[in-house]
């Protein structure tokens, strides 16, 4: 699904322009939600099965040609208006995942702030990812 979200901004740029008002249906905090799952997940100190780890690394490099297109598109000019906030990682640690905070935050800063950015140009928050 998400390849086919970024061909189809490839081939229809107006795309950007369309959103669901439903968040459970919104296409924006579902990709925010899964790039920040799968970042904290990468930053896990349990390091899991070699395939589970492989389909992480997968996940994470379709990801990141979703983040260039639109870094590279129409958000090159935008910043956000807040700041993404800390992941409250209780409930992961309640399910006995431990994530190494600064490990899975040390190369997420600009990737955050153009998440943060999609979400307020679409007309939510980091509070339609955490729900």
């Amino acid at each position: 699904m998400l390849i086919e979200h970024i061909t189809n901004h490839h081939s229809f740029p107006v795309i950007h322009y369309f959103h669901a008002s439903d968040p459970e249906m919104a296409v924006i905090p579902a990709i925010v939600r899964l790039d920040e799952t799968c970042h904290l997940l990468l930053g896990a100190e349990t390091s899991g099965s070699h395939e589970r780890q492989l389909a992480l690394h997968m996940l994470r490099e379709t990801l990141d040609q979703y983040v260039k297109m639109v870094e590279s598109g129409f958000m090159s000019t935008m910043r956000p208006s807040s700041s993404a906030p800390t992941p409250d990682l209780a409930p992961l640690a309640r399910q006995g995942i431990t994530i190494n905070l600064a490990k899975a935050m040390k190369s997420g800063s600009r990737r955050r702030e153009i998440m943060t950015a999609l979400l307020e140009r679409d007309g939510w928050s980091w509070k339609n990812v955490y729900r």
